[in-house]
């Protein structure tokens, strides 16, 4: 070979090696770059996966602070409806004893001072019927309801003529007592003892009154005028007494019975003025309605005599005071549940309504 060729030829090799060394450099170069955007990408990925995980992070924070926020609320409530609670038993042990009880007597308590245990006991109070301290108006009350009864039952089973003149005369008697009793009773702040008596003493006054037109004889030519007259009068009385019957179960079994007797009594007559029904059914009611009186007019002149308590006069049955604590109590729970629940159903509306929107 000549000079020129290997010339030529040395020239060529070396342009083939230094264009294969530049395809090197270009394919790394290419390589680098793509490695570097597979970086990129990888860090952009891992960036949004560290974005997301610190916006759920924070989504859990807003709703356990909302759900913390919602149990202070519950037991702000809650709390608030303890301390109710507390005042309404405070104000109900402050007004102790004003149910069936007379203005006079709570305005003395409220000027007097505080008594002792013992004075307690021993004082005089529309529950504590039996007091034997001091003077009670309902020995004299039961003593006229104890005298006219038997005077109606003996006239209802033919003792007596029922048409007879003094029979009226008689009756003035007991219920003259009737009001006497219901007069002190009024005087010493018994109101509703002062109703009750007055209550039977205008019974007793009414039928003495309505005695003296001969109405046993007459009844069965008056049916169509005065008889339904004293029907409706009747009628009337039991309605008053049936709801102070309601009241007596608060007081003494004895007084429950008795009043309770009273009105069967009452029934009975109005019945046999109606249809003319057998005086029987009317006398054995008022025989034991006089029992009953009796016995509760001498227990209370013993006890007033003795100072202390001779015969049983039972236990009250019901309690009103306490019973209608318990409604009142109820009835304001059930509000307060209520009025609850509504405001936990406008806040769910209103959280529901806040994430449609935004």
């Amino acid at each position: 070979m000549s000079k020129i060729e290997s010339d030529s030829w040395l020239e060529l090799t070396t342009d083939i090696s230094d264009s294969g060394i530049e395809n090197q450099k270009e394919n790394q170069i290419k390589n680098e770059n793509e490695i570097k955007n597979e970086n990129e990408f990888e860090n952009e990925n891992e960036n949004e996966i560290k974005i997301e995980t610190e916006n759920e992070i924070k989504t859990q924070n807003q709703n356990e602070n909302k759900k913390d926020l919602k149990k202070e609320d519950q037991f702000s409530e809650n709390f608030q409806i303890t301390v109710l609670e507390n005042q309404q038993k405070n104000s109900f042990s402050e007004t102790e004893n004003v149910f069936l009880r007379g203005p006079l007597m709570n305005s003395t308590e409220s000027s007097e001072p505080e008594e002792s245990e013992q004075e307690k006991e021993v004082a005089v109070d529309f529950y504590d019927i039996h007091s034997s301290s001091k003077f009670n108006p309902g020995q004299i009350g039961y003593m006229g309801v104890s005298i006219g009864s038997i005077i109606i039952a003996s006239a209802n089973f033919g003792l007596s003529q029922e048409a007879s003149q003094q029979i009226k005369w008689l009756l003035f008697l007991p219920s003259a007592l009737i009001l006497i009793a219901a007069s002190l009773d009024l005087w010493t702040g018994r109101i509703v003892e002062a109703t009750l008596f007055l209550l039977y003493s205008i019974l007793w006054f009414g039928l003495s009154i309505t005695w003296s037109t001969e109405l046993w004889n007459l009844a069965s030519q008056l049916k169509g005028g005065i008889m339904r007259v004293l029907s409706a009068y009747l009628i009337g009385f039991l309605f008053f007494s049936c709801i102070f019957m309601l009241f007596s179960m608060q007081l003494r079994k004895v007084v429950f019975w008795t009043i309770f007797s009273l009105n069967l009594s009452v029934f009975f007559l109005i019945l046999r003025l109606m249809h003319g029904y057998s005086g029987a059914l009317v006398g054995i009611p008022f025989i034991m309605v006089a029992l009953l009186s009796f016995y509760t007019s001498m227990n209370f002149s013993l006890n007033g005599l003795l100072g202390s308590e001779v015969f049983s006069m039972g236990s009250p049955m019901i309690e009103w005071k306490v019973v209608l604590q318990k409604l009142v109590k109820s009835y304001e729970s059930n509000l307060k549940n209520f009025l609850f629940e509504m405001k936990r159903k406008i806040l769910k509306i209103g959280t529901k309504m806040e994430n449609f929107c935004f």
